[in-house]
């Protein structure tokens, strides 16, 4: 014998699972749209880490900074100041080598015409030994 007072709350909870279903696939369509713009520009800057003897000294490092985009953009690489490495007009990808003397960690940041920053990658300066103070040493000869 079938109890048909427990088929109704059968009935209702499987609508509500339904609906759970639908709102949770609404909500990762979305999720999915947002990382799919992200991922719309590349910008990688090799090496991301340059090591020097000791703390303080210059690190020569040769750079190979490199975005691509899924359209075409109008792109400026910027360093440390504010004039450009290195500009790209209407295109959907770009390359600039450089070579640097670093001192400190550097920060590149990719922007458009207006300054908005559409990508970022830094390089760390590290060191092997930290820097000795030098004693001063008394002669008597």
């Amino acid at each position: 014998m079938i109890n048909t007072q427990s088929q109704p709350r059968f009935i209702a909870g499987r609508w509500y699972v339904v609906v759970l279903c639908f709102i949770a696939s609404i909500s990762f369509s979305g999720a999915q749209a947002q990382s799919d713009d992200e991922q719309d520009l590349a910008f990688v800057v090799k090496p991301q880490r340059c090591v020097t003897l000791r703390e303080g000294q210059p690190c020569y490092v040769k750079l190979s900074l490199s975005w691509n985009s899924v359209r075409p953009m109008s792109l400026c690489v910027f360093g440390t100041g504010e004039k450009p490495l290195n500009c790209w007009t209407n295109v959907s990808e770009g390359e600039f080598f450089a070579t640097r003397y670093l001192v400190e960690t550097t920060r590149y940041t990719l922007k458009d015409e207006e300054g908005v920053e559409w990508g970022e990658s830094t390089v760390v300066v590290a060191w092997v030994y930290k820097s000795r103070r030098t004693r001063k040493r008394w002669r008597l000869f």
